[in-house]
């Protein structure tokens, strides 16, 4: 019991300081104030400009990040956490819904004309690309989660 909140807490203090860190980078780096939602977040790619809330400036910046701090926390620890490794399961499921929805976007601005290499296309294969190996991480990672649970 005391060690199941033990890691509990732990987890706990390892969320607020990465999301701690996460808002003070993109507030020096990007300059994306969190607590000034009346303002918007400019963001320039390829020909395409995009205004956003900081809130979900902050989700685009973060879910990636986090999912890969996770992933080398429980490679680390060879994945014997599994509160950490589940963490990383929920993580890692909201950062290939943000994938999905990025890669399908680009793919409908990609023009035909254009070559692989060249503007949203090659912005598409890269996209596909995490999203691919993300997901391979992600279901290697409840295999060795349920492994983890069998062996109990």
């Amino acid at each position: 019991m005391a060690s199941t909140k033990k890691q509990w807490l732990t987890e706990l203090y390892w969320m607020i300081a990465l999301l701690s860190a996460i808002v003070l980078v993109a507030y020096f780096v990007r300059d994306i104030n969190l607590f000034a939602l009346e303002e918007s977040v400019d963001i320039i790619i390829h020909d395409t400009y995009f205004v956003m809330s900081p809130v979900y400036a902050l989700v685009l910046i973060g879910i990636p990040i986090l999912s890969f701090i996770y992933f080398i926390r429980i490679w680390v620890t060879s994945f014997k956490n599994n509160l950490c490794s589940a963490i990383y399961v929920v993580l890692n499921i909201v950062l290939v819904s943000l994938l999905f929805i990025t890669y399908s976007f680009s793919i409908n601005n990609s023009h035909s004309s254009e070559s692989l290499l060249e503007g949203w296309g090659l912005f598409a294969t890269i996209i596909l690309s995490i999203l691919i190996a993300t997901v391979v991480s992600l279901v290697y990672t409840a295999y060795r989660i349920s492994m983890n649970i069998l062996k109990r």
